[in-house]
């Protein structure tokens, strides 16, 4: 299956390269939506849906492209994920684990923020991995990302970047 792609090794790489690029047009398409006329409509449907539609905002198609475009991006990483499996099974598809985790990267690097859930998954990342080849806490992983979920929420609301700016207020202009 990897043949056309120059053998698995060098697929693997190219799919690592596809899926930094993926990361990266994510990146900037969250900036571009959080500073357009349509990310100031989509936070004008989510404070009050009704109000927005009263002050123009065409909502059904705003939320059809906020359903559309949180879907593409998944999706082809996703399919890029079983790509790399080469086969696809039940269980790793529905994992439950990935939806706690994606929880824990976002609410880590600070949710509403554009480059905040990739400080995150960076950080997440280096202790998962740090865990997982520990003898003592292997077993304890998820044990370990509920408990520091809980800790965010109750003493760091808005994650790295929350602190961040609350330390250095002229930082999120800089950042965002």
């Amino acid at each position: 299956m990897f043949l056309p792609l120059g053998g698995p090794m060098r697929a693997l790489w190219i799919i690592y390269f596809l899926l930094v690029a993926i990361m990266g047009a994510s990146l900037y398409l969250s900036y571009a939506i959080k500073t357009s006329k349509f990310g100031l409509g989509l936070l004008a449907i989510g404070q009050n849906e009704d109000a927005a539609a009263v002050l123009g905002v065409p909502t059904p198609l705003y939320k059809a492209l906020a359903y559309s475009a949180t879907a593409f991006l998944p999706a082809l990483t996703g399919g890029l994920y079983f790509f790399k499996s080469a086969f696809i099974q039940p269980p790793d598809a529905f994992d439950l684990t990935f939806s706690t985790e994606a929880i824990v990267i976002i609410m880590l690097g600070g949710q509403g923020t554009v480059i905040g859930p990739a400080i995150g998954a960076y950080f997440y990342e280096e202790l998962r991995g740090w865990l997982l080849t520990s003898d003592t806490f292997s077993n304890f992983q998820l044990v370990i990302a509920g408990s520091l979920l809980l800790v965010i929420v109750l003493f760091m609301p808005g994650g790295l970047m929350g602190w961040l700016y609350s330390r250095w207020p002229r930082l999120r202009q800089v950042l965002e």
